[in-house]
């Protein structure tokens, strides 16, 4: 049985694919399109973008994850309505200024920025439902609570890495190792990160000694 997961990412779509046996393929895609034909049209796909859109200011299922991710309620931001994205595809809005002002105008709420910025992937997932493939709609933050039956450490921290890491294994096939050119980055944005692993030992500052350690001190002492 294949499991196939893709999520966006800056210029393109992340996708792994896995089966019974572990996984199977692991690659960075320019569309969401290509995805879809690198495993065939009768896999199901999951698929980390809003599907099912509505002229509404929430749809009932960001709700309902928010709910469930109590403490961690913002990772689910409000997918845009159908018009904005209709008139995105139409080229009538162009801009983040004028999707907003639309989205006011339909459901009387604005559009966020990091809407307004995977609002083409959101136009790209929409065309392809339309034309029958197989996607479905999931929340990865949803995902481990439920898998872990808990609030988990922040993402981006380095427990909260591990333990997703953790629920990764737990019930099936390993993650894939990183890609090559700082895939094993740590947590975070930016050039210039520490590599997961523990800390390389300090060297004393110039002119100072490194002292050494103390003996440790034995009961009654």
């Amino acid at each position: 049985m294949l499991a196939v997961g893709v999520d966006g990412t800056r210029g393109g779509w992340l996708m792994v694919v896995v089966d019974d046996s572990g996984v199977v393929d692991a690659a960075r895609v320019g569309t969401l399109a290509a995805a879809v034909g690198r495993v065939g049209g009768d896999v199901a796909i999951a698929v980390d973008i809003p599907i099912g859109l509505v002229d509404a200011p929430r749809r009932d299922a960001d709700v309902a994850a928010r709910t469930l991710l109590t403490g961690a309620a913002s990772s689910v931001f409000p997918a845009p309505c159908r018009s904005v994205v209709d008139a995105y595809r139409a080229r009538t809005v162009t801009d983040h200024a004028s999707a907003n002002a639309l989205s006011r105008q339909v459901v009387g709420a604005g559009m966020s920025a990091q809407t307004w910025n995977i609002l083409d992937k959101v136009a790209e997932a929409d065309d392809l439902i339309a034309a029958g493939a197989d996607l479905h709609e999931v929340h990865p933050e949803l995902c481990f609570r439920l898998l872990a039956g808990r609030p988990l450490s922040h993402k981006r921290s380095w427990n909260g890495v591990m333990e997703r890491l953790a629920l990764l294994r737990t019930p099936g096939p390993a993650p894939p190792p990183p890609p090559p050119g700082g895939g094993g980055r740590r947590p975070g944005r930016g050039r210039g990160r520490r590599p997961l692993g523990p800390p390389p030992p300090r060297s004393p500052p110039p002119g100072r000694v490194a002292r050494r350690p103390r003996p440790p001190v034995s009961a009654g002492q």
